[in-house]
């Protein structure tokens, strides 16, 4: 029943963005020069992961306003759900180019260059991110963390954890970073505890739309203590519920053995 609903959700989820594109049609058939509704139907077509048509009404939105940072920074959206990473990272460039306080294109070029391993140029962005966002969001420390942990800087990023956690004291992916950093620098035994904690977290999710976060997790904290089994059965179910599951995989450092 719990498969059945997730369905559901996402038929529902996929009629709403068809009848957004519908309604932008329309206006566009009244106004063919009108930018923001280039611009808005190449949001519902990226939601239905239409990339290449997204990328089509984002290019109508810039040849009529090519100071419109927001669709450069929405190309390079489509262009990351079509994995041209490169391209992704250029038009993120022109976007804060055009609009240096730009938070959300230097989140996104912070998670493109994660995603071809350039982890110092992620931290980089990340920390433009610190400095213009007034009240710091603990999804900042915990990307924050997440790449200096890559980087093997475990301290530093136990230490942007536990800043998030202090923010946000039930957030999974927090619990689940911070156990996994701490298994590799400190070993099982200094673990155990975060482990648990994070597990029980995990357990406790119940939001269909995390449902491939909450299978993941579980798979790394099964891995962290060579429960293998148990480890590839929760991540088998869990690449079943969401592609982005492979790419977390791919980086995640509970799978380094």
């Amino acid at each position: 029943m719990k498969v059945l609903g997730i369905v559901h959700a996402c038929c529902r989820k996929k009629k709403r963005y068809r009848r957004a594109i519908e309604d932008y049609d329309r206006a566009l058939d009244l106004d063919p020069a009108s930018v923001s509704a280039y611009n808005g139907r190449g949001i519902a077509c990226w939601s239905l992961k239409e990339y290449q048509r997204a990328i089509q009404d984002f290019e109508r939105a810039l040849d009529l306003d090519p100071t419109f940072a927001g669709a450069y920074n929405n190309r390079g959206l489509a262009y990351r759900g079509l994995k041209e990473y490169q391209r992704a990272i250029e038009d993120y460039d022109r976007a804060i180019t055009l609009d240096p306080t730009s938070i959300a294109a230097y989140d996104n070029r912070y998670e493109a260059y994660r995603l071809i391993g350039n982890y110092e140029l992620a931290l980089s962005d990340l920390d433009c991110i610190l400095t213009l966002q007034e009240n710091v969001e603990a999804r900042t420390y915990n990307n924050r963390g997440l790449v200096l942990s890559y980087l093997k800087r475990y301290e530093e990023a136990i230490e942007d954890y536990e800043r998030g956690l202090r923010k946000e004291p039930d957030d999974i992916y927090l619990l689940y970073n911070i156990a996994v950093v701490k298994a590799r620098w400190q070993g099982i035994a200094a673990a155990e505890p975060y482990i648990n904690t994070a597990r029980e977290a995990l357990l406790a999710v119940s939001d269909d739309n995390l449902q491939d976060t909450k299978l993941y997790g579980l798979s790394g904290l099964a891995a962290l203590v060579s429960e293998i089994d148990q480890a590839l059965g929760y991540l088998g179910q869990a690449l079943l519920q969401g592609e982005q599951i492979i790419g977390w995989a791919r980086h995640d450092i509970a799978w380094l053995d």
